[in-house]
């Protein structure tokens, strides 16, 4: 059974989407996104996906997103979640040598 939420806590997750704790926000939260910002590419072609600003994708305009930017959320360290036009995808976060997310959709992406 799940407890509910409390306004100032986020759910956190593992990539299977099974809830597993929750975290309060915090100015250390807001400091997890440090490491995340800068302009991003797809791995498999080199394509610019966007760049993260705060904890916001501003999606490149080739991907013709229907909103130009969209809020990325933290599970927990090693996790995130991004959810467009009602799809939710999380992404496996690696911070050797390149940061990179591994994406649910098997999309990958880099920090360049």
């Amino acid at each position: 059974m799940i407890a509910a939420l409390d306004d100032n806590q986020v759910p956190s997750c593992f990539p299977n989407g099974r809830v597993v704790a929750s975290m309060p926000c915090s100015e250390a939260s807001d400091r997890f996104w440090d490491a995340f910002q800068g302009s991003w590419y797809r791995e498999r072609d080199n394509s610019c996906v966007g760049e993260i600003y705060g904890n916001s994708m501003i999606w490149h305009v080739q991907w013709n997103m229907p909103e130009s930017e969209t809020p990325l959320e933290r599970l927990n360290e090693d996790a995130v979640m991004n959810e467009i036009e009602g799809h939710i995808l999380t992404g496996q976060v690696r911070r050797e040598g390149q940061m990179t997310i591994l994406w649910s959709d098997g999309d990958v992406w880099l920090l360049k």
